[in-house]
C-alpha cells in the first residue's frame, strides 16, 4: 500500500504474484514518467476517495495480465491500456491520456475534470461497455482526431470536443459537443435542457452525426465566417421538438449559408433565432 508522499518507481513495477495487491491511495502521488505500472497477473487499485485523493501521473498504468481498479483515481499525462474492472471505477484526467493498444472499461465508467483540460488521444480504441458519463465541468474533454471512443449509452456534461469518433448507443448531451469529428448512434442523440448545445467545428467546420438528433430546449450554436460556416451534417432526422434555439454569430451581409443538412426529414422549426438573421428551411 501506498499512502501520502511521493514516490518515483525505477525501473518499472510489475505485481508478479496473482494473489498480490498494489493499493495507491490517501494523497499518494506516483511520479511514474517513462516506467510501466502494471498490475500483472496481481491486482492494481488506485483509489482517489477522499480529501486526500491518489495521483498517478506520467509513464504508463495497464492491467496487463491482472486487475485494475480506479476509484475516483487522479490520472494525469500518461498512457492507459488494458481493464479497468469494478464497481464504482471513475477516472479524473488532466493533461494528454494517450490509449495505444487499447483501453476497456468493464463496468460503469466516469470520466471527471475537476482540474484542468484533457485530451484523449491514440490509436488505441477506449471501449465503455457499461453507461459512461463524460463530464468536463469548466473544462474541455477533447477525443483527438486519432482515436476513438465506443460505448453503450453516454452522457456528455460541459464542454466535450470530438474531434475523432465516438460510437454510442444512446447520446444524451447535456452541456456543449462541439469538435470536427463524427459521432455515430445506433438511435440517437439527445440534446436537452438550457445548457445543452451542439456547435460544430474548432473555429469553423463540420460535425456529423449518425442517428436522430433530437433538440428538447437545446441549442445549434453556428459561426458564419466570409464565404463558409460550420456545418452541421445529420445522417438521420432533425427534431426540433420545444423552445429550441438556433445562436448565429459572425457572416457577411446579403450572403447565404448552409449550417444544417440531413438525410431523413426535419420536424419542427427553431423558436428562438440570434436577431439579424433569417433561416429559411428547405
Amino acid at each position: 500500500m501506498l499512502a501520502g508522499g511521493a514516490f518515483r518507481p525505477d525501473p518499472a513495477i510489475q505485481i508478479a504474484d496473482q494473489d498480490s495487491y498494489l493499493v495507491i491511495q490517501d494523497g499518494a502521488v506516483f511520479e511514474n514518467e517513462g516506467n510501466v505500472l502494471s498490475a500483472g497477473p496481481g491486482t492494481l487499485i488506485v483509489d482517489g476517495r477522499g480529501s486526500e485523493r491518489a495521483l498517478v501521473r506520467g509513464g504508463e498504468i495497464t492491467s496487463g495480465q491482472g486487475e485494475m481498479t480506479l476509484i475516483s483515481a487522479l490520472l494525469e499525462d500518461l498512457t492507459l491500456s488494458g481493464t479497468a474492472s469494478g464497481i464504482g471505477n471513475r477516472a479524473d484526467l488532466k493533461g494528454t491520456i494517450t490509449v495505444r493498444s487499447g483501453f476497456t472499461a468493464a463496468d460503469i465508467f466516469d470520466i471527471q475534470l475537476t482540474r484542468g483540460d484533457a485530451v484523449l488521444r491514440g490509436p488505441g480504441v477506449s471501449r465503455f461497455t457499461a453507461p459512461a458519463s463524460f463530464d468536463a465541468a469548466n473544462f474541455t474533454f477533447e477525443i483527438a482526431a486519432d482515436h476513438r471512443v465506443e460505448t453503450s449509452s453516454l452522457n456528455l456534461r460541459g464542454t466535450v470536443l470530438v474531434n475523432g469518433q465516438l460510437d454510442a448507443a444512446h447520446v444524451d448531451v447535456d452541456g456543449i459537443l462541439a469538435g470536427a469529428g463524427s459521432v455515430k448512434s445506433e438511435f440517437d442523440i439527445r440534446v436537452g435542457g438550457a445548457s445543452a448545445a451542439i456547435s460544430p467545428g474548432n473555429g469553423i467546420g463540420t460535425l456529423s452525426l449518425g442517428g436522430d438528433v433530437h433538440f428538447y430546449s437545446g441549442s445549434l450554436i453556428a459561426e458564419l465566417g466570409g464565404d463558409s460556416s460550420d456545418l452541421l451534417s445529420i445522417t438521420g432526422n432533425l427534431w426540433l421538438t420545444l423552445d429550441d434555439n438556433l445562436l448565429l454569430s459572425g457572416g457577411l451581409v446579403g450572403q447565404s449559408y448552409v449550417i444544417a443538412e440531413f438525410t431523413g426529414e426535419r420536424y419542427g422549426e427553431f423558436d428562438n433565432v440570434t436577431p439579424g438573421y433569417n433561416v429559411i428551411y428547405d
